[in-house]
């Protein structure tokens, strides 16, 4: 587990908050580096539809995993696509979110109609772990997707959304407090008894730190008899990416990349190398165009590279090359808003929300696998509609 240091910055806090799931990146690590070894006879990757290759994965599988990234507006806008299409309803129940399980009933009142967008992005703020993207408004957009589709759907083909995480609530969090509570366990706890037990399949959409076979993924598949279908998002071939990064140039977007088999199996590792924030550029929920490469320092040493294994995944989620994708990351909100500016992932709180924000980063444990949380016995239990 890796502590920062008394007086660590909150640039570097913010980075290490987003090690959840791999960068999201405008320019990825371009280091020149050899080849991966051994891949000369290996198959050529061989890209499926985005939506194709995440149905199909529910023919053999009971849950398939997103490694995301927290913030990326990529991810966010083929969520969307996904959760419309009436074969992921047929094919999947539930949506699980890394939410803290105290969110649940806010979920389900606004699921069915008795709460509004506001009063669930309040409910969302409150009970999320990492502050990337947590922020920003275009959160919302999921839980109204999921809501307008299900209008139209049978009852028996209406999406769930599960918050599939430790509960929390930074109201009720004393600034002394600290958190360690054990979020593997919780997170698979929740789907679990919420969802596997019940027979349903889940989508579940988590940072990429958390489906390492030592973190909630393992516990999961302890109590299943097959494995997660585990997809990453990608962003880059860590050290190796300028060099291989020109073998996607044929790939579409969206699409889903299978691993096994493939060239991509001996790669030595998936990710961007530096800071998660290595660059990050916000994109208002007024901008549609695409932000242009920019630059931020690099990361600090000491902190966990962002970089996953290609044996621990089934294959990987395309959106964009390294100079194409873009971050979700909340926009500026002036004095009389209580959500923190991103810029180039130095937090900026305002006024009312600095408490907040000292206390998130004083408090959690970046870079490990489970930013663990000890947190009032008063919280309120998984919902278990």
């Amino acid at each position: 587990m890796t502590h920062l240091p008394p007086g660590t910055s909150r640039r570097v806090v913010c980075r290490a908050l987003l090690l959840g799931g791999a960068a999201v990146v405008a320019g990825c690590d371009t280091t020149e580096s050899p080849g991966p070894a051994g891949t000369g006879g290996m198959q050529e990757a061989r890209p499926v539809p985005a939506v194709d290759g995440v149905v199909a994965a529910f023919g053999q599988h009971r849950v398939v995993a997103i490694g995301e990234t927290h913030g990326s507006l990529d991810l966010h806008d083929f969520l969307l696509t996904l959760v419309r299409d009436a074969r992921f309803a047929a094919a999947a129940q539930v949506v699980a979110v890394e939410v803290g399980s105290s969110a649940q009933p806010a979920i389900d009142a606004y699921l069915d109609h008795r709460l509004g967008d506001d009063a669930l992005l309040a409910a969302l703020r409150d009970g999320i772990y990492s502050d990337s993207g947590a922020a920003d408004p275009r959160t919302v957009d999921l839980y109204r997707a999921v809501r307008d589709a299900n209008s139209n759907r049978k009852p028996e083909h209406r999406t769930r959304i599960r918050a599939a995480d430790a509960p929390l609530s930074w109201r009720r969090v004393p600034a002394s407090d600290t958190l360690d509570k054990d979020r593997e366990t919780a997170m698979a706890d929740v789907i679990r008894t919420s969802v596997l037990d019940r027979r349903r399949r889940v989508l579940w959409v988590v940072g990429g730190a958390h489906l390492a076979k030592g973190a909630a993924r393992g516990i999961l598949e302890g109590h299943l008899d097959q494995s997660i279908y585990t997809l990453s998002l990608y962003t880059g071939f860590g050290k190796q990416t300028r060099q291989l990064e020109r073998r996607t140039a044929g790939w579409p977007v969206p699409s889903v990349i299978p691993i096994p088999g493939t060239w991509l199996s001996q790669v030595a590792e998936l990710g961007n190398p530096n800071g998660p924030t290595d660059v990050m550029v916000p994109v208002a929920p007024s901008e549609a165009a695409e932000p242009p490469p920019g630059s931020a320092p690099p990361a600090p040493p000491g902190l966990p590279a962002a970089l996953l294994s290609p044996s621990e995944l089934d294959a990987l989620l395309f959106l964009g090359r390294c100079g194409a994708l873009r971050a979700m990351l909340p926009p500026h909100t002036g004095s009389s808003g209580a959500v923190a500016t991103v810029r180039r992932c130095e937090l900026i709180p305002s006024r009312d929300s600095s408490r907040s924000m000292d206390r998130r980063a004083s408090s959690r444990t970046p870079g490990s696998a489970s930013h663990s949380s000890r947190l009032a016995s008063s919280h309120a239990p998984p919902s278990t509609a």
